[in-house]
């Protein structure tokens, strides 16, 4: 076999192989479990249809996606569109991926970057998440190609400050790719003698970005009803919490878990700045530079306070581009036939793993979130008020605050009950328990003062004016114990109420039978009958499926069930 064709076969081997793992995506995108932050990213974009978006800070992705509102489909529905969307983003980011290391190794190299990307930890099943990070790493991406494609020109330079700027407009950790653009910059000026014409450039191309990510961020803004007030304070909250607030390396569990499944592509880099170092031509420094500049997002790890593992697919990206240099230096280092030995090992080894990703994976379905979502709209076909997690029901409208760990620490950081005002004043006819939070107020009687939890007034505000009606969800209304003594309560939600008992009741003076509707107005009320248990449920006799739970509704990022209800 002549080396034309020992070529052949490998860039074969490496395209059959990626397109098996992007049809494992595919499967993925359609089954895998969706994720809070999916939800409330299409949340946003019905908050801004309807014109209650006030936040201006990483919103700008509903422009994108304002189209949804219209469709008249489910959130599994939408979401698993929106997914289709990010598909192609990540294709984007696969394509640049080989563009930029086509700069430094040839076609069959570069595919193995291409591979080592989707094979490493998360990719298969957070690459295409309903979430920022797939539209803003093909948008760096793209960006550091143009940078780096030559010759450069007028239009590129346009092109590669349009896509940055956007990426820093659609959210604030575009600016971890620092050093990647960075390392794109270096590149292109490597034939330049004098320091000042690099720092040109790179003051240069900085300002433009600015500029052109302030015009999107101004022109956002406007759109917004509020105008999205206080954004120098929120922006300084978010730099403290995500950055300064936590202790070093705060998610490690899920860094040590993408590194055993991820350790090939990164033996590779380390090997790849190995064999740069060892030449000592100008060519090589650089792209040593380059490489370990495409490598330092990476870092960020240590102490980004969101790297879950959707945050992975997004920082990782330039990094394979060392990768693949890291490659060549595993082939020339050795014999031909036994450089490409090792590397249909790890293409071999690679694509196993992926598959033992998939199975490990494959019970983290949407099966327990269909019931719940098709329950709540069977029950209202209007958009409904109500409380949850994450704004599950991304259709209606959300009552109170986002229940992510940032939100529950200022929660209770601030040590102030606000689940009466919340009832008082958004009147939600229904809460889904989606949350470990959630479920402990809706069944334990204390908080016990522990930090994940609501305050204890919240937790007897709910408790008080919730009653269950299937699974996670509970409906607006009262749960009376009756002794025969009249009793005075308050409804906070007004409208009608089905009474359900098993004698007559009393309520304001007329008589009321199981099954009976009746209208309460918001206020005090008086409710008397024999001895008996009597609940007041919201609407008219709202549908409730006819079998219990078969699932959980979350999962948890890693291989383990996440607390959920039953």
């Amino acid at each position: 076999m002549n080396l034309r064709e020992a070529r052949y076969l490998d860039v074969s081997l490496l395209a059959v192989t990626i397109l098996v793992i992007l049809g494992i995506q595919v499967f993925f995108l359609i089954h895998f479990n969706i994720n809070w932050d999916e939800f409330y990213f299409l949340s946003l974009v019905f908050e801004y249809s309807n014109g209650t978006l006030s936040r201006s800070l990483q919103t700008f992705h509903v422009h994108l996606f304002g189209w949804m509102s219209s469709l008249g489909w489910d959130e599994i529905r939408l979401i698993l569109l929106g997914r289709t969307f990010m598909l192609g983003c990540e294709l984007l980011t696969l394509g640049f991926i080989f563009l930029i290391a086509r700069n430094f190794v040839d076609i069959r190299l570069a595919l193995f970057g291409v591979l080592c990307y989707l094979a490493s930890g998360y990719v298969l099943m957070h690459g295409t998440s309903f979430r920022a990070d797939p539209i803003i790493t093909a948008l760096l991406m793209a960006g550091i190609f143009l940078l780096m494609d030559k010759p450069a020109g007028l239009w590129k330079d346009m092109a590669a400050t349009l896509a940055i700027a956007l990426a820093f407009v659609i959210s604030i950790k575009s600016a971890l790719y620092a050093p990647a653009l960075l390392g794109a910059l270096v590149w292109r000026t490597r034939h330049d003698g004098e320091v000042k014409q690099r720092i040109k450039v790179c003051v240069g191309l900085g300002l433009s970005v600015s500029i052109t990510a302030l015009i999107f961020y101004l022109w956002h803004r406007n759109t917004l009803p509020l105008g999205g007030a206080k954004v120098a304070a929120r922006l300084d909250s978010i730099f403290s919490k995500v950055l300064l607030d936590d202790p070093l390396w705060p998610q490690r569990e899920y860094f040590l878990s993408w590194i055993i499944a991820s350790w090939p592509p990164m033996l590779l880099l380390l090997a790849g700045c190995r064999f740069l170092w060892q030449r000592h031509d100008r060519e090589s420094t650089t792209r040593l530079i380059v490489s370990v500049l495409f490598a330092l997002p990476i870092l960020s790890i240590f102490f980004y306070r969101n790297a879950y593992p959707y945050f992975f697919p997004f920082i990782v990206a330039p990094s394979m581009v060392a990768v693949s240099i890291g490659a060549r230096a595993l082939t020339e280092n050795s014999s031909r036939s036994y450089g490409r030995s090792r590397l249909a090992v790890l293409v071999v080894y690679m694509a196993i793993h992926t598959l033992v990703q998939g199975y490990l994976y494959s019970y983290h379905h949407q099966t327990g979130q269909k019931e719940i979502i098709n329950a709540i709209h069977s029950m209202f076909q209007q958009p409904t008020p109500y409380i949850d997690r994450n704004s599950m029901i991304s259709t209606f409208p959300k009552c109170g605050l986002y229940m992510s760990s940032w939100g529950m620490e200022n929660y209770r950081k601030n040590g102030k009950p606000v689940f009466e005002r919340i009832l008082e004043e958004c009147e939600p006819k229904f809460l889904i328990a989606n949350a470990y939070q959630l479920d402990r107020a809706m069944r334990a009687k204390s908080s016990e003062d522990k930090p994940r939890e609501l305050l204890d007034e919240d937790a007897r505000v709910l408790r008080s004016n919730f009653i269950h009606h299937w699974g996670a969800i509970w409906i607006t209304g009262k749960s009376f114990h009756l002794d025969g003594q009249p009793i005075r309560f308050d409804i906070p939600v007004e409208g009608t109420y089905t009474v359900e008992s098993s004698a007559p009741v009393m309520l304001d003076g007329q008589r009321y039978e199981d099954g009976d509707y009746v209208f309460l107005a918001k206020g005090s009320h008086v409710l008397e009958s024999t001895p008996q248990q009597v609940e007041l449920r919201f609407g008219r006799r709202l549908p409730r499926p006819d079998h219990a739970p078969t699932s959980p509704v979350y999962f948890t990022f890693l291989w383990k069930i996440r607390y959920l209800i039953e």
